[in-house]
């Protein structure tokens, strides 16, 4: 995406703005380094392109979210009974798990 909105304002000759610029999750930690090398090699060309991040560590959202979707239906209260429920608590806490681990810490 980076890369594109490079080209398009190379092509069209307007300035560049990336809008929260991350590269989320370990499985993606090393794009990070490749939109910067883009950004500066763009820069260097004499294409007017700049990046801004987002002022927070993690996105800003609640903790539920975490979950998935299908444990949050219904509101709640469906919500903290599926949590409590010794069948369907474990699943959705290694669920909660496996997106913290994705995301990165």
């Amino acid at each position: 995406a980076v890369e594109e909105a490079i080209h398009v304002g190379r092509m069209a000759e307007v300035p560049v703005q990336v809008s929260h610029l991350k590269a989320q999750g370990r499985r993606n930690y090393w794009k990070a380094d490749a939109a910067l090398a883009a950004i500066e090699s763009a820069r260097a060309a004499g294409v007017d392109v700049h990046f801004d991040r987002y002022p927070y560590v993690a996105y800003s959202t609640g903790l539920s979210n975490l979950f998935p979707a299908s444990a949050r239906a219904g509101g709640t209260e469906r919500f903290l009974a599926r949590l409590a429920d010794p069948e369907t608590g474990p699943t959705l806490e290694r669920a909660c798990r496996d997106k913290v681990a994705l995301l990165g810490s």
